[in-house]
């Protein structure tokens, strides 16, 4: 090896290849050399992958943290809040939300410390759609999993909400729970055919068929047309109906027989075998666990959906989508049907 001395260079010279360093201390081949030392740049560039390197650890951890299960040391039982109007559209400010839901018992289902699921129930009901939705994805959980499902009514568990509960083992409700309403309804058609007469205002619809728009409000319903919607209607009591006596264990018979429509008290449930126990929900965790000795450890985790912002736009979409069938004025509105409690969440108040 050969050097050269360019006044405080040293370089190193080879079998193909040549090797500059600056301010020589250390010895190479007899010629006392130092490396070059790293520029700011490169110390910058470590730096950088250094807290790229955390970041990227940091999300990782992040990531497996978000799933509800990391947290779980123990096995646990997940509570499940049922409040509000059961519905597939969920807006801001709305207490219920579907695809939380559905989203939180496809993770359960999958969750090996999972032991069981409480409904905490607090609902008139809602959609045909989402209570049965709801019902069938509960059914999976039951069938998939062999755990047990509970149900806990509040001040009211009526319609939708009593079908959605179903699927589970016990259901228990405080003493003052609302329940029952078993029935469907589609709303409210109005008829403005008459004052629209007094008036001289006249409707044209521009329509494909015969029925295309049955529900108008600017002329009267024919008994054709309210026929084909009492079928509609019909059906989904039938299924409603089905599930209380699969749910139940009841006969069809007792069942049509209670599914009239009213309400009933707990102590009326529980004579008529709607209900299995009443009591609060403290006594629901127990029952549970004294039943189901595998659940005495268990931890109970509620599940609660996050916090959402909140836009103006937002707001709009939950003035349009709180909008109930019967505020409907012409068939422009979109008609739903329902397994709710219409109008008696005022009687659970005391005056």
């Amino acid at each position: 090896m050969n050097n050269i001395n360019q006044d405080d260079k040293v370089i190193l010279q080879g079998n193909g290849f040549s090797y500059e360093v600056n301010n020589p201390k250390r010895t190479y081949s007899g010629v006392q050399v130092t490396e070059e030392r790293p520029t700011k740049k490169h110390r910058g560039m470590k730096i950088f992958l250094i807290i790229l390197a955390v970041f990227l650890f940091l999300g990782i951890f992040i990531a497996i943290a978000s799933s509800e299960s990391f947290f779980h040391l123990n096995p646990y039982v997940a509570v499940l809040n049922i409040e509000g109007t059961i519905q597939s559209n969920h807006s801001y400010g709305d207490t219920y939300n579907q695809e939380f839901l559905i989203d939180t018992i496809d993770d359960l289902m999958e969750d090996s410390k999972n032991c069981g699921i409480l409904l905490n129930v607090n609902s008139p009901g809602g959609e045909v759609y989402a209570g049965d939705e709801l019902y069938l994805k509960l059914m999976d959980y039951k069938e998939c999993t062999g755990r047990p499902i509970y149900a806990y009514f509040g001040p009211m568990a009526a319609s939708a909400a009593y079908y959605i509960s179903m699927p589970a083992d016990t259901i228990v409700a405080n003493r003052n729970t609302m329940t029952g309403s078993i029935g469907v309804k589609i709303g409210t058609f109005l008829d403005f055919s008459e004052l629209m007469n007094t008036y001289g205002v006249k409707a044209v619809d521009i329509d494909s068929g015969k029925f295309k728009n049955m529900g108008s409000s600017f002329r009267e319903m024919s008994p054709e047309e309210k026929s084909i919607w009492q079928s509609y209607i019909d059906e989904a009591y039938d299924q409603f109906v089905k599930v209380i006596v699969e749910g139940r264990s009841m006969d069809e018979a007792t069942v049509r027989k209670l599914a009239d429509g009213r309400i009933y008290s707990a102590q009326q449930a529980m004579k008529n075998g709607l209900i299995d126990d009443i009591g609060d929900l403290a006594y629901t965790k127990s029952l549970m666990c004294e039943y189901h000795q595998n659940l005495a450890d268990c931890d109970f985790i509620e599940y609660i959906p996050e916090e959402e912002s909140f836009s103006m736009l937002d707001l709009l979409n939950s003035m349009s989508s709180n909008a109930r069938p019967a505020d409907a004025i012409s068939n422009k509105f979109e008609k739903k049907v329902y397994y709710i409690a219409d109008d008696i969440s005022l009687l659970s108040e005391l005056e």
